[in-house]
């Protein structure tokens, strides 16, 4: 990111690491975004995720509220990765593209089950399923 003239970082060791973010039109007044925010952002999706989950009968939407869930905790790894003293590995990065595949892989079977049980019970509804066998 490019730094604008007038912008330091109060952590002079962590000055490639500090993002900025402009507060309305008042000059020269900046607020650091920090990893607090990361956290309270994901902890936000997480809850939207769950409640979905919890709260929705149609095996897509809950399927949906996983996924949310999901990236909830991506957003976790790569917020907790941005704020380490040696930033310059990708740990963060890592991990979440192999959360992210995984993500991909749990859809993928997840749909195909979805399609499995709607063919049997002619419904997506979750309560419907009561039973396991075929």
């Amino acid at each position: 990111m490019e730094s604008r003239e007038g912008d330091s970082c109060p952590d002079k060791s962590r000055q490639e690491c500090c993002v900025y973010e402009r507060i309305g039109e008042r000059e020269g007044e900046l607020k650091m975004i920090g990893l607090e925010h990361y956290l309270i952002l994901s902890a936000l999706l997480f809850a939207i995720g769950l409640l979905g989950v919890v709260t929705r009968r149609n095996a897509v939407i809950v399927l949906l509220g996983v996924e949310i869930m999901f990236n909830a905790a991506n957003l976790s790894l790569v917020g907790f990765w941005r704020f380490r003293p040696d930033a310059l590995a990708m740990t963060g990065q890592m991990f979440t593209l192999f959360s992210i595949t995984i993500a991909a892989a749990e859809a993928a079977v997840g749909l195909a089950l979805v399609i499995a049980i709607y063919r049997h019970y002619k419904s997506v509804d979750v309560e419907e399923m009561t039973t396991l066998k075929g």
